[in-house]
């Protein structure tokens, strides 16, 4: 049922003064309502581009770590939006990179208009860094792209939707001989936000799939031994928790489940009882759904031996079962090189140092996330006194160099550790068109991401491509 723009108007007035619900809630509403709402007054955003500098040159740790803390908060509070019973929180009112570019390029407007609520799912890009286009990882988790408002505007009102105005931005400073520097498209404006999101199948309790009724979800350990022959990449886990979605079973309990085996050859291992309410979750439905997660959570592995890495026992998606947010990018346009901070599920969130100076804000499931940041491409720089490294484990650990590489002149060696060295802005600084073209040598196809410090706007890197201000998706997902 669509309610008129009044209506909308006057329940975002009254949830603008309404206490916040608590995130872990899910409210039985009986009229659906799909509205978009940005990060609410109170948690800190935008933030004075001076005030985030001068904590980043004064090495404040805890006042990044409360800012990027506060983010996750407004990101995650409760919206107004409640789809299949289930209230949404506020980054999932947010708009596609499917209607900002496959919609835009269509000729829907996707900022007028009725929006349909749908969880497009993709592989992580990350996952195709240095990696010919044919070849595929396996993965049982799926992500997204989304912009705020802001960010979908700046987007849609620039034409960067479309290929065609990045070509005939690059032949233009081409033919002008712009300075290097300035290479690049109209800059975001300060308020714009995009995120990349992963989540993992939980089986129903009752599927043959389910270990009793528990499925194994693989957990990241900075301590972990490095893998002999691939990067760490959530295969290679050696600890899982057991999740309990019908609550069988006691928490904290260690229950037998099998942590990254498969059916043939199973890994049995005890691992702690954590229940569905400890995440944030959704269920899958309909066999649309199922069909998609299917597509995206078991796409089979091709190409180097090094890449045909297992799956996890055998598992496919059915009706019936859980997707759980287990990861989530979060970049702001608060500084010129934007601030980055990234998420990851925890069952130790408390642990220092990726849990320290969580705030009151964060609510709910959402509380049991751990967290790094990279407000810079060199600071605060680590003990061996190299730059700053901010890593996701399910998105970066995977970028270990398996083959030299020669990506910009430089070779690169092999390092299976490579994924968990990098750095969120060191990698995005690079973003720009034409890119992943490997018949193009100046195209900002770099290979495995190298954390080498401070890149300048004017690197030679930069000569012959348009930079796409640190955003990956604007040079991969622009439409022809």
């Amino acid at each position: 049922m669509r309610r008129s723009l009044m209506t909308v108007m006057l329940l975002l007035s009254i949830g603008a003064l309404a206490p916040a619900v608590p995130a872990v809630e899910s409210q039985l509403i009986p009229e659906p309502l799909y509205v978009y709402q940005d990060i609410p007054d109170g948690y800190d955003f935008p933030a004075p581009s001076h005030r985030l500098l001068a904590a980043i040159y004064a090495n404040d740790r805890q006042a990044i770590r409360e800012h990027a803390w506060n983010l996750w908060a407004g990101l995650t509070a409760p919206s107004l939006s409640v789809v299949n019973g289930q209230r949404l929180p506020i980054f999932e009112t947010w708009y596609s990179a499917d209607e900002l570019f496959e919609d835009a390029a269509a000729g829907k407007d996707p900022l007028r208009g009725p929006r349909d609520f749908a969880r497009f799912f993709e592989l992580p890009s990350q996952h195709l860094i240095g990696r010919p286009p044919d070849t595929m990882l396996a993965a049982n988790f799926m992500s997204f792209v989304s912009y705020n408002q802001a960010g979908a505007r700046h987007l849609w009102e620039n034409g960067l939707f479309r290929r065609a105005t990045l070509v005939d931005l690059n032949n233009r400073f081409n033919a002008t001989n712009q300075p290097i520097e300035a290479r690049t498209i109209p800059p975001f404006p300060n308020d714009a936000v995009a995120i990349k999101v992963v989540y993992g199948l939980i089986k129903r309790p009752d599927s043959p799939q389910s270990d009793n009724g528990l499925t194994a979800l693989p957990i990241w350990r900075p301590t972990y031994p490095p893998p002999a022959d691939s990067p760490p990449i959530y295969l290679t886990w050696l600890d899982c928790v057991a999740v309990d979605p019908a609550g069988r079973y006691p928490a904290g309990s260690l229950q037998p489940v099998n942590c990254n085996g498969t059916a043939e050859a199973p890994r049995v291992r005890p691992s702690p009882v954590v229940r569905l309410n400890d995440f944030y979750s959704f269920q899958l439905t309909t066999p649309d759904q199922v069909q998609q997660a299917r597509k995206f959570m078991r796409e089979p592995s091709v190409g180097q031996p090094e890449e045909r890495f297992v799956t996890n026992a055998g598992q496919v998606p059915e009706i019936g079962d859980f997707v759980v947010l287990l990861a989530m990018h979060v970049t702001t346009k608060e500084i010129d090189d934007w601030t980055w901070q990234t998420f990851w599920w925890s069952p130790n969130p408390d642990s220092s140092p990726f849990g320290d100076n969580r705030t009151a804000k964060v609510r709910g499931p959402f509380r049991n996330f751990e967290m790094c940041t990279a407000y810079d491409m060199v600071l605060p720089r680590e003990p061996d006194g190299g730059p700053a490294i901010c890593f996701n484990p399910h998105l970066e650990a995977d970028l270990g160099v398996i083959v030299p590489v020669t990506p910009t002149g430089e070779p690169m060696p092999r390092d299976l550790m490579n994924g968990i060295k990098t750095n969120c802005m060191a990698c995005h600084v690079r973003a720009g068109y034409p890119s992943f073209d490997r018949n193009d040598p100046t195209a900002a196809n770099f290979g495995p991401v190298r954390n080498e410090g401070y890149v300048p706007p004017n690197d030679p890197i930069f000569a012959r491509i348009v930079r796409t201000d640190f955003l990956w998706s604007v040079a991969i997902r622009s439409q022809p």
